[in-house]
């Protein structure tokens, strides 16, 4: 089986969009399944497609076959389609999941531009210190000591983080690199994701950021939802 890791979001909008628009159009569903995996340039996506195709052709409806695929097709796409096909609106249905999912991608666009600058700034902040804890702040340790000038807590508060790292740096790089493991193995498990969520909203700026993306988020998807069919249950 093709990897499905290489279908993009991207590649879903474009799919859902131009779907809507053949099935409004009066296309037949299964001809218009064939058309998109035609002109799909994902060999991943056409293959996720050309299993569609058979499901729907086999007997299965079409958000039981897109449920086969839920590392492509969201559980929100599978039960609005649901929805769409129990009410004999699928076109509309399709319309508005193709409208959600564009804001939805938009709105992920806004906050990974807003984390870029954050992320710079921290990464050429941490090569700075390192460089001056390693190569310049030996140098003025040194004019320090010949002077023979009392220096006051700050500067030999420097000097002694100088030390550690050109002392202890294997032990540090260690230390670094066995929290970004644990950190990996923790965000696959719900509590770790839990924690590593509020940490993330406890930042300034950046938390708040996140908790409106999130609020934007769950509403647009509930009021989809609910103007699509699907109970306030499911």
């Amino acid at each position: 089986m093709i990897p499905l890791t290489r279908v993009s979001q991207s590649d879903v909008v474009i799919f859902t969009r131009l779907f809507a628009t053949m099935i409004g159009a009066g296309l037949p569903l299964v001809q218009s399944l064939r058309i998109l995996g035609r002109q799909t340039d994902n060999k991943a996506f056409r293959k996720v497609i050309g299993d569609l195709v058979y499901d729907v052709e086999t007997g299965r409806t079409l958000a039981g076959a897109m449920g086969r695929h839920p590392r492509v097709f969201s559980r929100l796409s599978v039960n609005m389609v649901a929805a769409g096909e129990a009410a004999g609106a699928l076109d509309t249905i399709l319309g508005r999941l193709s409208e959600f999912l564009e804001k939805s991608s938009a709105l992920a666009r806004k906050v990974r531009s807003a984390m870029v600058y954050p992320a710079m700034i921290l990464g050429v902040s941490v090569p700075t210190v390192a460089i001056l804890l390693v190569f310049v702040i030996p140098t003025f340790q040194t004019m320090f000591a010949t002077s023979g000038v009392a220096l006051p807590l700050p500067t030999r508060m420097v000097i002694g983080a100088s030390a550690a790292v050109q002392d202890y740096w294997w032990a540090m790089l260690a230390g670094g690199l066995a929290a970004l493991f644990a950190l990996d193995r923790a965000r696959r498990t719900q509590r770790g994701r839990l924690l590593a969520d509020r940490l993330l909203l406890s930042i300034p700026v950046l938390g708040s950021l996140l908790r409106k993306a999130a609020v934007a988020r769950f509403t647009r998807t509930l009021g989809t939802l609910v103007a699509s069919g699907v109970s306030i249950q499911e």
